[in-house]
C-alpha cells in the first residue's frame, strides 16, 4: 500500500466518523460547502497526513520506505567507490 492510498483511507474513515460525506474527497468538492465543513475537512486531511508520516518513520518496511532507503544507500556506496577509484 502506498502512502497516498493509506492517507486517503484514513481521510475517508475520519470523514465518515465526523459525519461528513465521502463522495468527493478532493478539495474542490469541499470548497463548495460551508466554512465549518471545509475547516473540518482540512483538519482531517492534515491529521491523516501527519499520521502516515509517523507510521512511515516508525515502520520503515511499510510503504516501500525500506526499499527506497536501501536503494539510496547502494547508490551512495557506488558513488563513493567511483570517487575513490578516480
Amino acid at each position: 500500500m502506498s502512502k497516498i492510498s493509506a492517507e486517503m483511507c484514513m481521510v475517508k474513515n475520519e470523514l465518515r466518523r465526523s459525519g461528513l460525506p465521502t463522495r468527493g474527497v478532493l478539495a474542490q468538492e469541499y470548497r463548495k460547502m460551508n466554512f465549518e465543513q471545509e475547516k473540518r475537512w482540512y483538519q482531517i486531511k492534515k491529521k491523516a497526513h501527519n499520521r502516515v508520516e509517523e507510521l512511515a518513520k516508525a515502520f520503515p518496511y511499510a510503504f516501500g520506505e525500506y526499499k527506497r532507503c536501501k536503494h539510496d544507500a547502494e547508490f551512495i556506496e557506488q558513488l563513493t567507490r567511483r570517487e575513490v577509484m578516480a
